[in-house]
């Protein structure tokens, strides 16, 4: 059964997030595309046109039905057959594909929210998308190549097999929870080199000029060998450029509850790889601790707690972790940029210290 994008997971688009409402409440057969233009005719020549999107991807069928019967193999977007959903984020639908041009298997991402009336808002998508395949590090994903077809705009990227950390982190709080949470020295050591190689692979993107501005646990894969690959670069913004970032100037982008001080204030424009540094030092903070740094019930409490609340020791959630791991991870989600390590780099060495039992370099 074709499942709605979560559209307003990673945004703050008004239209994206009446439409992916729109589509769980069209999933449980309580609304129309119809009813929905006709409670917003401002926006709905865009609805339309996202609409059609799904139609010529085969989530829905032209008369407005979920696309239940079709095929792996009837299922098309140009060159690619869309075998199978695989992911969903917040700006569309992953699919398993085939490249029948390169006969090659991919992970096709189709941006169903995203504006392809403007020539250059287009040609920019593309462009930073031809910055993202510049990558080449076992531990990013890479990026093929980026068009539309249909009107409908793709990203073709590596397809990497394995279980997210999301899905580990779920796995873990499903056994500390007739265990109880503490970690032992075997687990420990396996999290820091996992994060460590995170953050050296982060290090490359940010050497190469570009932030990711969504790491979270979703977006970061192990592989069946145990290698962790960084996911969705094919949206990352470069930092050696004048181009624009493909978010409207002030837009959040991101994951509202990785994100770092200043991408929560609206600082699109300042921000650098510091901002990856918070959000992974968040994903980390999760991983040994099953809980996040901020958390609140509401989008703007959570804003305001990543704003102004310190995060509690993790030693305080799990009293077995190492001392100095409590001061890595603080320093990686220290407010202010400037006190936080200045580069992925930087993290990287300090979690291999802690590993290996030797001084860290970052101080309380």
């Amino acid at each position: 059964m074709a499942k709605p994008p979560d559209l307003s997971e990673s945004t703050d688009n008004e239209e994206a997030g009446l439409f992916a409402a729109f589509l769980e409440q069209w999933h449980a057969g309580e609304a129309r595309i119809e009813d929905l233009c006709e409670r917003h005719p401002e926006h709905k020549d865009v609805f339309h046109r996202w609409w059609s999107r799904l139609v010529t991807v085969g989530e829905v069928t032209t008369g407005g039905e979920v696309a239940r019967t079709a095929g792996p193999k009837t299922r098309r977007l140009g060159r690619f057959e869309l075998l199978e959903e695989i992911g969903r984020g917040g700006q569309g639908t992953v699919y398993l594909a085939e490249d029948t041009r390169l006969r090659r298997r991919v992970a096709l991402k189709v941006l169903v929210g995203f504006d392809t009336t403007s020539g250059e808002r287009t040609a920019r998508f593309v462009r930073e998308a031809e910055m993202a395949a510049r990558l080449d590090h076992p531990g990013l994903c890479t990026v093929y190549e980026a068009g539309v077809e249909d009107d409908v705009p793709y990203i073709s990227m590596r397809y990497v097999e394995g279980e997210t950390l999301a899905d580990r982190i779920e796995q873990t709080r499903s056994q500390s929870s007739s265990s109880g949470l503490g970690t032992s020295r075997e687990f420990l050591n396996d999290t820091l080199l996992m994060a460590e190689q995170i953050a050296r692979a982060l290090h490359a993107a940010h050497e190469a000029h570009l932030i990711h501005r969504d790491i979270k646990p979703r977006n970061i894969m192990v592989t069946k060998e145990g290698v962790p690959v960084i996911l969705d670069f094919g949206l990352a913004r470069d930092l050696g450029g004048d181009l624009t970032t493909l978010t409207a100037t002030g837009q959040v982008f991101g994951t509202p509850a990785y994100m770092s001080p200043e991408q929560v204030s609206g600082q699109v424009e300042s921000l650098d790889g510091r901002t990856d540094i918070f959000s992974l030092g968040t994903t980390i903070y999760e991983l040994l601790t099953l809980r996040r740094p901020f958390e609140a019930p509401t989008r703007e409490g959570l804003s305001r707690a990543i704003l102004a609340h310190e995060p509690s020791d993790p030693r305080k959630i799990d009293p077995t972790l190492p001392a100095d791991l409590s001061v890595v991870l603080l320093t990686a989600l220290d407010k202010d940029p400037n006190r936080r390590y200045a580069t992925a780099l930087d993290f990287a060495e300090d979690l291999r210290r802690v590993r290996v039992s030797e001084p860290i370099l970052a101080r309380p």
